[in-house]
């Protein structure tokens, strides 16, 4: 009866909940989560040395993808290795052991991806007025000022995040709402990026003369619709991976806490953390000098893997 003491009233629930389904389940969640950390803590490392590297990116923007790159980094290190913690102790029937990892492993996991869904958003906001700003951008956005907001953001995250040890409903209809949000800030964003930047190709195309400088400007929009298009992608992988958890939390709403929607979440949780392996790939496929600057990186660290690949030119934008 000691170790019952130890365990919030939702967290005993929950290791409850855990036992009813099949322990094949906690072993695929454990053993996805286990691969899926290597994959996170490695990429989203190679991902923070390239930005540190780089020179061409914006401090503003870098300092937006460095957000990012963090949250999966952390999410690699400390949310997948607790749930992986978390898991064991339920397979081995230890509920001391459980409800001890269980907090942390929540708070970490709510806090890292919340800190990446509103990165993304901010990604968003920032490329819009990059786009509406045009020269004052650079007066108006400041390194300063970006590194002052994300700030708040990580402490509103933090907020969040811990709001689960408190009301569990609360925590999950602030999910529903706040992503819901997110999502729409995000999508309206970049749906007036691309209606700006198709009135102004019909623009630019309209003007005969000058083809010189039309060419320049026509240049400064493919690269910018190019970063645009960059960051969409990543965007869309992260709903992807998002979606699953979003229908587990409507379930919540519906029915409540049972042995089905623990599954579900904690199932969506393992796609989520697969956003956070699926990053660092996203950005060297789509971003042409942190592509350039994680190769150089490896091949310094290991010179017979990139060694055949020695000829490849890679184009810089």
């Amino acid at each position: 009866m000691a170790e019952v003491h130890i365990c919030s009233a939702q967290d005993f629930q929950e290791y409850q909940f855990i036992k009813d389904y099949s322990r094949l389940w906690s072993v695929f969640i454990s053993s996805a989560n286990v691969l899926l950390s290597i994959f996170a803590v490695f990429g989203n490392s190679l991902i923070l040395f390239a930005l540190y590297r780089c020179r061409s990116i914006h401090p503003s923007t870098k300092a937006l993808f460095y957000s990012l790159a963090l949250s999966d980094f952390g999410v690699g290190l400390l949310a997948q290795p607790l749930q992986v913690a978390s898991g064991l102790a339920v397979l081995r029937t230890n509920l001391y052991l459980f409800c001890s990892i269980q907090p942390f492993y929540a708070a970490a996991a709510y806090f890292f991806c919340a800190v990446s869904f509103v990165t993304i958003s901010a990604i968003s906001i920032d490329r819009y007025l990059a786009l509406h700003l045009r020269m004052r951008y650079r007066v108006i956005v400041t390194a300063r000022r970006l590194r002052l907001t994300l700030a708040v953001l990580w402490i509103c995250s933090i907020v969040w995040a811990v709001s689960r040890m408190w009301s569990m409903r609360v925590n999950k209809l602030s999910a529903i709402i706040f992503g819901f949000l997110s999502i729409v800030v995000t999508c309206s964003c970049y749906f007036r990026i691309y209606w700006s930047l198709k009135l102004l190709n019909t623009k630019i195309a309209s003007q005969q003369a000058r083809a010189r400088r039309k060419n320049r400007k026509a240049l400064n929009i493919l690269q910018f619709k190019r970063s645009v298009n960059s960051m969409m992608c990543v965007f869309g992988f992260l709903i992807i991976c998002y979606i699953p958890y979003f229908c587990s939390l409507l379930a919540f709403a519906a029915q409540g806490y049972n042995s089905s929607i623990v599954l579900a979440t904690n199932l969506s949780s393992v796609v989520i953390f697969l956003n956070s392996s699926l990053n660092p790939f996203v950005y060297c496929w789509r971003i042409n000098e942190i592509r350039w600057r994680v190769i150089s990186i490896v091949r310094k660290l290991c010179p017979l893997c990139t060694k055949s690949n020695s000829q490849i030119q890679i184009s810089r934008y």
